[in-house]
């Protein structure tokens, strides 16, 4: 892969911008939605720390990236890395999977899409997910690497600021009193961590969540935009920004 080949350059994505970038990717990502549910199913205890497994493990990322910067300096993504490791079978055998699992995140997104619009604007399954397809490729067709980065700074501010503010306008009005009295009287057991399915699940988690990371390209198509002794920077401020970000969606 040539630098001509590619969408940003190392000059043009400095910590800023590529923290904002996995910002919008992971922050955002369907972990958020899993974790009203491990709340409900496993207790609070078991919530707090499902949030805690995406950011850590970028972190890990972000020292792994570290290390193959000063080893393979020249590489460009997770493609040239793979084919530098493995021989050509391995290779496609690698990238075979990597398709498999993108396809699979865009049918999980998708699916999210559709329930979402069908519940605020009650349009069908159906012609919800062909609607979300729709606006994805055409956004994919005509945008560029300055639309990209203006949206996704857009979705961050967005999200941030409906985290902050509703959690805030929640609290002023009713207190947090009225909310530990209100699972403390119905639902007592969320403060508890008794389930051993909740061991499993926190187990599972951390393997999905790590190898979800780990072999996210464009995770390491940002890491490898920008300088090599400022890539564990980018990781590490990403994990520090979004676990806050992530302890207020259990809100």
């Amino acid at each position: 892969m040539t630098k001509n080949n590619t969408v940003f350059t190392s000059l043009q994505l400095g910590i800023g911008t590529g923290t904002v970038l996995l910002l919008s990717k992971w922050v955002a990502s369907i972990s958020t939605l899993a974790l009203p549910e491990s709340i409900i199913n496993y207790g609070l205890l078991a919530g707090i720390l499902y949030a805690m497994i995406g950011p850590f493990t970028l972190i890990l990322l972000g020292i792994l990236i570290k290390k193959i910067r000063s080893t393979f300096p020249k590489g460009e993504s997770i493609h040239d890395y793979l084919s530098y490791k493995l021989s050509h079978k391995g290779y496609i055998i690698v990238c075979s999977f990597l398709v498999l699992l993108s396809i699979e995140s865009m049918f999980i997104q998708t699916k999210v899409a559709s329930i979402l619009l069908n519940v605020f604007f009650h349009i069908p399954y159906t012609l919800g997910s062909f609607l979300f397809i729709t606006l994805c490729t055409i956004f994919v067709m005509l945008s560029n690497a300055k639309l990209f980065t203006k949206m996704a700074i857009m979705q961050t501010v967005l999200m941030f600021s409906t985290m902050i503010i509703i959690p805030i306008y929640f609290f002023v009005q009713d207190g947090i009193t009225h909310v530990y009295d209100g699972i403390r009287l119905y639902h007592p057991y969320l403060l508890f961590y008794e389930n051993i399915n909740g061991i499993y699940f926190l187990s599972a988690g951390i393997l999905i969540e790590t190898g979800r990371v780990l072999i996210s390209p464009a995770s390491w198509d940002k890491a490898f935009r920008i300088h090599p002794k400022k890539s564990f920077q980018l990781f590490y401020y990403q994990g520090l920004y979004g676990l806050p970000s992530l302890w207020r969606s259990l809100l």
